[in-house]
């Protein structure tokens, strides 16, 4: 509830919360020497990552662990 400078309340908040789809970000590092161990590791956490998760967004960095 948010009183207003000329005495009125609001019961509801201005900005409506965030819908539950728009929250699906994902991040993950993946160490280069898993990369090189198997090729096909980043295909598989995309698919997991929309197709299981149903994720909107997935931010995915390849790191040196040195």
């Amino acid at each position: 509830m948010i009183l207003n400078p000329d005495g009125s309340l609001v019961c509801e908040p201005r900005t409506p919360p965030p819908r539950s789809d728009e929250k699906r970000i994902y991040y993950t590092e993946l160490p280069q020497h898993e990369i090189e161990r198997d090729s096909t590791i980043v295909a598989q956490l995309i698919d997991f990552a929309f197709g299981i998760l149903g994720a909107r967004h997935v931010e995915v960095r390849v790191c040196d662990p040195n």
